[in-house]
C-alpha cells in the first residue's frame, strides 16, 4: 500500500488521520476572508495550508508577469 505522508515542523498527515483534501480560494469577506467548505465538517478540526504565489508553478508565474508588463 502506498503511503503519502506529510509533516509541518510537528504535525503529520498521513492517509490514516485525513478525512479528505480539497483546494478553495480565500474569498473576502467584511474585514476578514473565509474559504466555504461543507457543512458535514462542521466541528472538525481543520488545517489551513497557505500557498506561495497562488500555488502557481514557476512557469505560471513566468508567464503572469509577462502579462503584466
Amino acid at each position: 500500500m502506498h503511503k503519502n505522508n506529510l509533516s509541518i515542523n510537528k504535525l503529520k498527515f498521513n492517509d490514516n488521520n485525513v478525512l479528505c483534501f480539497f483546494e478553495k480560494k480565500v474569498t473576502k469577506f467584511g474585514t476578514g476572508a473565509k474559504i466555504d467548505c461543507s457543512k458535514k465538517y462542521l466541528n472538525k478540526k481543520v488545517y489551513v495550508v497557505v500557498l506561495k504565489n497562488n500555488g502557481q508553478t514557476q512557469k505560471e508565474q513566468i508567464k503572469s508577469k509577462k502579462r503584466k508588463q
